[in-house]
């Protein structure tokens, strides 16, 4: 078992997407019936796998850390559509976010900072028309002076630490991608660079990368509040390793 979730610590979970002959079993039950539905509706194989992975992953650990079975987890949202525990207290509670990517899964939890997570696989999508659309100007200026060579890396750096950044405010849309800027340098766990609405957070927030495999970009993002990370994965069949 991993150590208590304390107050000010977080717990960061790498999942591999099991294959079909690795898939638990007895996963399915965990979920609820919407959950299932979700799963059963996926008609590429290795997206049900991952679907199922995430919502069985997210109650299992749930249930290990307020002492509940993963079919007692109830999961709630916020207005934003920000996902909360339910039926818990606000002091202490648990923050929890998740994200997957082709054959992964990571998920965060903390008892008290904000905190949030993304991550993707590297591939060739238009990234001069994102940057262009979805990029802060600082962002823009960084990206043109990169090689050819380094922008597919940079693109899926940049992109999951904004992810994570608004994943960890619980805005959801209310907050656009070029409001804010972070650094793109892969390599490195990143910084916040500008904020138009709250020029402190570059001081108050702060990175971490996520290398979860070659060929994936990831971020989490956390508050200045947040004393203690612990890293942890989990493989089935074989279970939890610390």
């Amino acid at each position: 078992m991993p150590p208590a979730l304390e107050s000010g610590d977080i717990h960061l979970w790498r999942v591999k997407v099991p294959d079909e002959a690795s898939l638990p079993s007895h996963w399915l039950g965990f979920l609820n019936s919407g959950e299932r539905d979700r799963v059963t509706r996926k008609r590429i194989p290795l997206d049900a796998r991952r679907t199922l992975t995430s919502r069985a992953c997210l109650r299992l650990l749930l249930g290990m850390y307020v002492g509940r079975s993963p079919c007692q987890i109830a999961l709630d949202a916020t207005p934003e559509g920000k996902p909360i525990l339910g039926g818990q207290g606000t002091p202490h509670r648990i923050e929890f976010n998740v994200s997957h990517s082709a054959e992964w899964v990571i998920l965060g939890f903390s008892r008290g900072p904000a905190m949030g997570v993304d991550v993707e696989c590297h591939r060739e999508i238009e990234f001069d028309d994102l940057v262009t659309g979805f990029f802060s100007p600082i962002e823009r200026k960084a990206w043109a002076s990169l090689p050819n060579t380094n922008r597919c890396e940079a693109f899926f750096t940049a992109w999951t630490r904004k992810e994570a950044y608004l994943k960890a405010l619980g805005v959801g849309l209310a907050k656009s991608l070029d409001s804010f800027s972070v650094t793109l340098e892969a390599g490195s766990d990143g910084r916040l660079v500008w904020c138009a609405d709250n020029p402190r957070a570059p001081q108050t927030w702060r990175f971490i990368s996520i290398d979860p495999a070659p060929g994936y970009a990831g971020a989490l993002a956390l508050d200045n509040s947040a004393k203690t990370l612990h890293t942890f994965s989990f493989h089935a069949p074989e279970g939890w390793s610390f």
